[in-house]
């Protein structure tokens, strides 16, 4: 699998950059970049990126530094099974791909993650425990640290306690 800019661009040398977790190592006219078990991952060679390892961390590494060297847009090249995982990667990092006969699939891809993150959004939603549900707590009476809890009896629908039993002090404002 390659990674190419999708305008030509006219590149020097490859120069080594800082990819997270991958070391890189200059090799002629070319950059290999290897995993921590020492393993080739991608080859930067100036105009294109090569892919060796179809690790989604190694592509995701090959995608990002694509963006940083070559900008915005990228073509990818290689078998269409590797496809659905770069189109993936690329939608969840923001990496725009300009692969036309990849449009359609970074359509569904990008409604998916958006039905995806809306769920998640509701779900986050339904835990939280409304601000009107909250009332101060004293926990610890002997230094008197305040805290904030959620109300059950407010929870399930109940009157709210009575001052003196809420605070935990008598009704004289004394502690018990």
């Amino acid at each position: 699998m390659e990674i190419r800019p999708a305008e030509p661009v006219r590149s020097k040398n490859p120069l080594p950059r800082d990819i997270r977790d991958y070391l890189p190592e200059v090799f002629g006219r070319e950059v290999r970049y290897s995993n921590a078990q020492g393993k080739a991952a991608f080859v930067d060679s100036g105009p294109k990126i090569s892919v060796l390892d179809q690790s989604d961390a190694s592509v995701l590494a090959a995608l990002q530094l694509a963006r940083q060297k070559y900008g915005k847009d990228l073509v990818v090249t290689g078998p269409e099974e590797f496809w659905s995982t770069v189109v993936r990667l690329a939608i969840r990092n923001n990496i725009a791909l300009a692969n036309p006969e990849l449009q359609e699939q970074i359509r569904r891809e990008k409604d998916r993650v958006a039905t995806e993150r809306e769920q998640q959004r509701k779900k986050d939603q339904a835990l939280q425990i409304p601000p009107d549900r909250w009332r101060p707590v004293w926990r610890n009476k002997r230094n008197g640290e305040r805290i904030w809890e959620s109300d059950p009896d407010r929870d399930r629908g109940l009157p709210p306690l009575p001052h003196h039993q809420a605070c935990g002090s008598a009704p004289g404002g004394w502690n018990r």
